[in-house]
């Protein structure tokens, strides 16, 4: 309220109370002591109100106000007014200092959700209030490293409001932002990942939501999705946590409630003709056939089945598991039909109505089960007395009453089974093996309040409790204390804190701790009994009330922050102690559906007992100790949803409805707050630690004149200060240690010499506290920018004098890589040049050896031919040798027969054309000395009246060898007149002929060959010069041959070698006396004969 003396004027603008509107703005046009008059903008009606009742107004544009704190003045009707004015203007979001209020429009804007806002938001620097600007201030958080790395963001509000709209947003704009080359086909790997954490959403809640009084979407879960990602801010995959499964749904409903949307789906698919093998269970029925599936909400099942369907093949669920999972829902809907009718008091049957037979069968065969053992659990349990050796089980028939809740626990069982399962394939699909950082989007049930409330309610108030308190922590509570304990001049604003609430929920006397007493004493619960010992903790708190209708209907009143909600006592107890039969999990563990069966491979019954015995109050608040422990880990950023309307209706806004929301939120405390204060803290350090470079590299700015130093430094930081007026940096240690400068006081000065760097003029430079800097906004922008320049420019030089490092390195490499090619060229073409040459080489010997191969198999072939020819001129006349008188065979007759050849034989046989011959021999048996010239004159003038023959008499053969038995070897030495080697052969070194070789070595071979002037070719004359005779015995004449081999009398074989065969057996006249001596040298090898 304002100073009516103050404030209350004529002509000013205030808000006065209204029945429907709450508060309406109106011009003051008279006042007096109490009361003013006042006429209504829009109506025009004039008013009498009490001063003290209205609120101070403002003539703002509400439209264009974005932020609540930009307001003035602030209060519950400027607020309400300007979230009106936004809602009217289609402007759903409105800032509210950190926070952002998001007013559900309940209709479709895709224009505010669009690819191109995302790019403005992440891109352009966009800072209008939207669930991206929350989203990218987190992310900014998480990949910048600013204050704890891991955010998360806390979705909260009434069911119905929005919630779960708005975490998808935030899901696919950090989806989006955090991998901008997801789109890309390059990067499918990461692109797969984000496709599946968005693919989850449709999925968890065709299975999690449902249609309620107050929302048609309704999160019958708590679901907290903690994206991870690395050091660079991408992501690699996520996990989801839920919490609490509303699974009594599946087998009841309060009325004008659903069932879980999956079950719609499932029959509207049907009832368009769906695939064959869906259809299948269920051919031939329709919705009303099953008692679980009430007509709901229509229209509102929230995505067709074909696309869960294909959000579950996107996920990685192959078409035969989607089959297994509808098959065990289908399963679920027919043991919601089974009927059970008693029999007596304690005994109890099946209905033998047809549907219900139909029931038992169809829920059989689908979970793989046999129809009897199936209605045996039904109807009967086991009871286990004994110890573990000797253990003996009984079984006893059931009341109607416990059967009944058999089945329904069979179906919920299955269900709650079905849901984990999915979650946790979802985990296995999407859970990365590392991560760095985390950012969390926790999207949990809505505040709910129905004319029947139970267990249900009761949990998911008390998670909206422990979410509000978490609020009023951070925002109200711990801020106000610590502007206390810094020293900072701040009056406290007045707030609603509900910690007695949660105090009377959960502390030791509570809610919770008579609830979990009822079912450790493990009897059967009195309603009436729990009922009165929960009202009698309204005497340690006011917290807990009793209601008017608690003497018809046992319950209790809980007084929420959000407002009173009435609780039921009856089932309380029960739903709490959640007991699952273990002759239903055997059942179902043994069953012949590999997918039924494997739900319940690693799943036990808590058979604990008396304390140790875990109730699902005590689980739920075990599971939200730990959601709260990850938050206060966590840097927290809230997105307050507002309904706008009970009904659900697009573009009606309930001011009474709204402002309700709006003082149980806390949101207009949170407004003062954040207008009046600082929002941002931190200490000297860590501020030092992050902005301490500014100090380093920004230039001292010139102090305005009239500058007075800070009021805030102690006597030793002012004497510091006398000492260095001139400039703001740091104090050196050395002055701060003279001075008596403590280390809080030096970083003090620190931070207050940064913050006067970027704001000359010394206005809102924040507040200085004992060990912590506040400051707004704004400033934080202002600094976290000027880092980001001077890290850009470091960053920039750092990267040019490393990329001239490299170039540099690269310049060296290429010149070294210039050289080493030059010598790789040179060693090249030096190894190919002797590659070449050698080659070359080769090819010549090659191609010689080849040619050398050739000729001799080519002088082979000739001389084979010509030995062919030879032994065809040869044979005949061999023949005739053989027969000849002078043969040795003739002598082997004559002498066996007893007669010689005498000398007229042997005159008779000689020829008269070897007379040349034997002329050269004297009588006594000793060689003329013929020159060589006359020896060749001789030869040549006898050539042509000689007829060469080798068939000689004996008796010429047997004169000739008595004849050359009587050459004396001095005489043949004289005549030659050259000397011999030791062996006897002549020696050719200083032979006539040799020096003849030399002088014509370059003449070809025809010259070389010619016939000289001495009638023999030079190559021939080394052969003229005698060698020793030897003895006598060496010699041998035969058919007119002079030879030391003893040719045979038989058939002869021609020498293989070349001189023997030239000169002994072919040998011309002019040739015969160096054929002679050829054939008088001394043999080196023994005599062979071929």
């Amino acid at each position: 309220m304002v100073d009516k003396k103050s404030a209350v004027v004529p002509g000013v603008r205030v808000y006065v109370q209204d029945k429907h509107h709450v508060w309406r703005l109106a011009t003051v046009t008279k006042t007096n002591t109490i009361l003013c008059t006042v006429i209504v903008t829009g109506t025009n009606e004039e008013r009498e109100v009490k001063c003290d009742s209205v609120l101070p107004g403002s003539d703002q544009d509400l439209l264009c106000v974005e932020g609540l704190t930009q307001l003035t003045p602030i209060n519950q009707a400027s607020v309400l007014s300007c979230l009106h004015a936004r809602f009217s203007g289609v402007q759903f979001y409105t800032g509210a200092g950190s926070t952002v209020v998001a007013v559900n429009p309940f209709q479709d804007v895709p224009h505010m959700y669009t690819e191109d806002r995302i790019h403005a938001y992440c891109q352009q620097g966009e800072d209008s209030p939207h669930v991206y600007r929350t989203a990218g201030e987190a992310y900014r958080r998480v990949s910048q490293g600013l204050g704890k790395v891991d955010q998360c963001i806390i979705v909260s509000g009434e069911s119905g409001s929005g919630k779960t709209v708005s975490a998808k947003h935030l899901l696919r704009y950090l989806t989006s932002v955090s991998n901008p080359l997801s789109s890309d086909d390059s990067n499918s790997s990461l692109s797969s990942i984000e496709q599946r954490i968005l693919d989850s959403n449709p999925v968890l809640e065709a299975f999690g939501n449902a249609a309620t009084q107050r929302n048609n979407n309704s999160s019958r879960f708590g679901k907290y999705i903690q994206l991870h990602f690395n050091r660079c801010g991408v992501m690699q995959g996520a996990e989801i946590h839920t919490y609490l499964l509303e699974k009594t749904r599946v087998v009841h409903q309060s009325p004008g409630e659903s069932n879980f949307h999956i079950f719609y789906q499932i029959m509207n698919s049907l009832e368009r003709g769906g695939e064959g093998q869906q259809q299948e269970p269920l051919r031939g029925v329709r919705r009303d056939t099953f008692r679980t599936l009430p007509h709901g909400v229509p229209g509102h099942t929230h995505h067709d089945l074909e696309d869960t369907l294909h959000a579950m093949t996107d996920m990685g669920l192959s078409k035969q598991l989607q089959q297994h999972v509808i098959s065990l829902l289908v399963a679920i809907l027919y043991v919601g039909n089974i009927v059970i009718s008693p029999i007596e008091e304690d005994l109890c049957e099946l209905l033998s109505d047809k549907v219900s037979q139909e029931a038992v069968e169809h829920s059989a065969r689908l979970l793989g089960v046999d129809q009897p053992c199936l209605t045996h659990v039904l109807l009967y349990r086991n009871i286990q007395s004994g110890g573990p050796s000797r253990r003996s089980v009984f079984i006893k028939p059931i009341p109607e009453r416990e059967a009944n809740s058999r089945r329904d626990c069979l179906a919920t069982l299955l269900y709650s089974r079905l849901f984990e399962w999915l979650v946790g394939f979802i985990n296995r699909q999407i859970k990365p093996e590392t991560f760095d950082h985390t950012l969390g989007i926790l999207d949990i049930y809505g505040f709910e309040a129905f004319e029947r409330n139970s267990l249900e309610q009761l949990c998911i108030n008390y998670a909206n409790e422990r979410l509000q308190q978490h609020y009023v922590s951070i925002f109200l509570r711990d801020l106000q204390l610590d502007y206390e304990g810094e020293g900072i001049q701040w009056q406290p604003l007045a707030y609603v804190d509900n910690k007695p609430c949660l105090q009377a929920l959960h502390g030791p006397s509570s809610v919770f701790s008579v609830l979990n007493e009822d079912v450790q004493l493990n009897r059967q619960t009195d309603t009436r009994l729990l009922s009165e010992r929960l009202l009698s903790l309204s005497k340690s708190t006011v917290c807990v009330k009793k209601p008017r209708s608690h003497l018809r209907d046992p319950a209790f009143t809980v007084e929420h922050y959000a407002g009173d909600v009435t609780y039921t006592v009856e089932q309380l107890s029960a739903k709490n102690r959640d007991n699952i039969p273990q002759e239903l999990v055997s059942l179902l563990a043994s069953s012949t559906n590999e997918f039924v069966s494997g739900l319940f491979t690693d799943f036990t019954v808590d058979e604990g007992s008396g304390r140790r015995k875990k109730t699902v109050l005590g689980k739920f608040k075990a599971a939200m100790d730990s959601l709260m422990s990850s938050l206060d880990a966590s840097d927290v950023h809230y997105i307050r949803c507002i309904k706008p309307n009970r009904e659900s209706v697009a573009g009606r806004f309930d001011r009474q409805f709204v402002h309700f929301q709006l003082l149980a939120a806390g949101i207009i405390e949170t407004v003062k707050i954040s207008s009046l204060g600082f929002p941002v803290r931190m200490t000297y350090i860590s501020f030092l630690h992050r902005y301490g470079l500014i100090l380093r590299n920004s230039p001292a700015p010139k102090k305005p004149l009239g500058s007075t130093p800070l009021s805030f430094d102690s006597p030793a930081t002012s004497k510091q200060n006398k000492a260095s007026t001139d400039s703001p940096s740091t104090p050196r240690r050395k002055s701060r240690r003279r001075a008596g400068v403590t280390f809080v006081d030096h970083t003090r000065r620190c931070c207050v010499a940064v913050m006067e760097m970027l704001f000359v003029d010394g206005c809102h430079i924040g507040q200085f506290g004992n060990t912590k800097i506040f400051m707004h906004q704004h400033q934080v922008d202002r600094l976290e920018k000027t880092r980001y320049d001077i890290l850009f420019n470091k960053a920039s030089l750092i990267q040019r004098v490393w990329r001239h490092h490299v170039m540099s390195n690269r310049l060296v490499a290429i010149r070294r890589n210039m050289a080493a090619r030059l010598i790789q060229k040179a060693w090249r073409k030096y190894l190919h040049r002797h590659r070449i040459n050698a080659i070359m080489i080769v090819q010549k010997c090659i191609r010689m050896h080849c040619a050398r191969l050739k000729f001799m198999k080519l002088r082979k072939e000739k001389a084979k031919k010509d030995r062919k020819v030879k032994k065809a001129t040869w044979k005949p006349i061999m023949d005739r040798k053989r027969t000849s008188p002078g043969s040795r065979r003739s002598r082997k007759k004559g002498e066996l027969s007893g007669g010689s050849t005498g000398q007229s034989d042997i005159s008779s046989g000689l020829s008269s054309d070897d007379g040349s011959l034997m002329q050269s021999l004297t009588s006594d048996g000793s060689l003329e000395n013929y020159s060589e010239d006359q020896m060749d004159i001789r030869g040549k003038e006898n050539y042509n009246s000689m007829k060469f023959t080798t068939s000689t008499p004996s008796g010429q053969s047997q004169l000739l060898e008595q004849n050359i038995a009587h050459i004396n070897m001095e005489e043949v030495r004289k005549c030659t007149g050259k000397k011999l080697l030791p062996n006897g052969r002549p020696n050719f070194r200083s032979s006539p002929v040799r020096k003849y070789k030399l002088r014509n070595r370059n003449v070809n071979k025809q010259e070389k060959h010619s016939v000289g002037a001495g009638g023999c070719s030079p190559l021939k004359k080394r052969k003229t010069n005698l060698g020793s005779l030897g003895t006598k015995e060496a010699l041998n004449v035969g058919d007119g041959i002079v030879t030391r081999r003893k040719l045979p009398s038989g058939p002869v074989r021609f020498h293989t070698r070349e001189s023997v065969l030239k000169h002994a057996h072919r040998v011309h006249q002019r040739e015969l006396p160096k054929g002679l001596q050829d054939c008088l040298a001394t043999p080196t090898k023994p005599t062979r004969y071929m």
